[in-house]
């Protein structure tokens, strides 16, 4: 056995503590995955430099500690989670330039990301989430530029997110969210000109979002709700033509909104609820080009205008939620004018109509009738005349 390569027990029902094997000097693989396996005796692998995967996760009753890993250096996958392993993370990581993943969410981790992580040249996938560190993130993990996929939410993580992450040019998905974050999004975090994920709702960034986004051509999902993010909309958003989500709410963003986001011909669900909008424009006529779009939300968003004709163009909406965009503190009055007869043209598809509390005025299209759909129309609150027309109720 002294000359044993790969061990691999993973999904079995093996128990107890795990004997030394710090003697099995050609070891490259230990795989013990989802077993019932206790105590730390894993770490006598630290002495065991052949070895290239190490993975442990889903042993709840593991205990240990990093410290000495840093000897492996020709370690490539770290696999950790849900184990009781835990304290600071070790300076000497950064030592580990093969390691291409580690994957330890839900562990006992606490403490800051150190520097050093940066040295980790070679790390494609690195994954905290649901731990107790904290701390800002350091300018040296701007080293990691091999990332692709990165997830420290839930972790309790504080201050600016440092320019140097930037660097980070293959990174395909961000997940910083659920945590402390403060201050404003560097210029830098336009050159993620791969990234499909960005997830950093949840936090409290501040500022204005940078004209850089405009990078993430190839950007699905932009999830920066329940922030402090202020300012206008930047014309740069025009180039997410692959977005299939924005969530932009409970901000504090203001200005119009932008023409530009009838570039987004491939969304799906809008929200941006709970927002600043200027109270004298409402949405753009580009509207009409998210033919994909299925709910489109900007209630409490401050928004005024008019609702345009071209709405009619969104042939798969299933939500329109422009309601409650009356604001006192703003004197805006939120949307005006009638319901266009154009709304009719969404009858295959809208389930819910939901414009209440704005200053909405006429008469009620006859075309309400064609939406064959609708669950859910909620009016009140506005200044419509006239009679319900017949056709709402055939």
């Amino acid at each position: 056995s002294l000359f044993l390569e790969s061990l691999a027990l993973f999904n079995t029902g093996i128990e107890g503590a795990i004997p030394d094997l710090s003697n099995l000097q050609a070891l490259e693989v230990f795989k013990v995955e989802n077993c019932d396996l206790a105590g730390d005796g894993y770490m006598s692998l630290y002495d065991v430099p052949t070895l290239k995967v190490l993975g442990i996760a889903g042993n709840t009753e593991l205990t240990g500690s990093l410290e000495g890993i840093g000897k492996l250096t020709k370690l490539e996958e770290l696999y950790l989670g849900e184990t009781q392993i835990g304290g600071t993370l070790p300076e000497e990581m950064g030592n580990l330039v093969n390691l291409w993943v580690v994957k330890s969410p839900e562990t006992g981790f606490t403490g800051p990301i150190p520097g050093s992580f940066g040295g980790m040249t070679s790390l494609k996938e690195l994954n905290f989430k649901e731990n107790a560190l904290n701390g800002p993130l350091d300018e040296g993990l701007g080293g990691m530029t091999s990332l692709v996929n990165v997830d420290l939410s839930e972790c309790g993580l504080t201050g600016a997110l440092p320019e140097s992450i930037g660097n980070w040019v293959n990174v395909e998905e961000v997940h910083l969210s659920e945590n402390s974050l403060t201050g404003a999004l560097p210029e830098s975090i336009g050159n993620w000109a791969k990234v499909r994920e960005v997830r950093l709702h949840e936090n409290t960034l501040t500022g204005a979002l940078p004209d850089s986004i405009g990078g993430w051509e190839n950007v699905e999902e932009v999830h920066l709700y329940s922030n402090a993010l202020t300012g206008a909309l930047p014309d740069s958003i025009n180039s997410w033509t692959k977005v299939e989500e924005v969530f932009l709410y409970k901000n504090t963003l203001t200005g119009a909104i932008p023409e530009a986001i009838g570039g987004w011909v491939m969304v799906e669900k809008v929200d941006m609820s709970e927002n600043s909008f200027s109270k004298d424009s409402g949405l753009p006529t580009s509207i009409g080009m998210l033919t994909e779009c299925e709910k489109l939300v900007f209630h409490q968003s401050g928004i005024g205008g008019t609702l345009p004709t071209e709405v009619g163009m969104m042939t798969k909406l299933e939500t329109l939620d422009l309601s409650q965009n009356k604001k006192a503190d703003t004197g805006g009055k939120g949307l005006k004018g009638e319901i266009p007869a154009e709304i009719g043209m969404l009858g295959g598809t809208l389930e819910n109509l939901v414009l209440f509390d704005n200053s909405m005025e006429g008469l009620l299209p006859t075309e309400l009738g064609m939406l064959e759909e609708l669950e859910v129309l909620h009016l009140q609150k506005n200044s419509f005349t006239g009679n319900i027309p017949t056709e709402v109720g055939q």
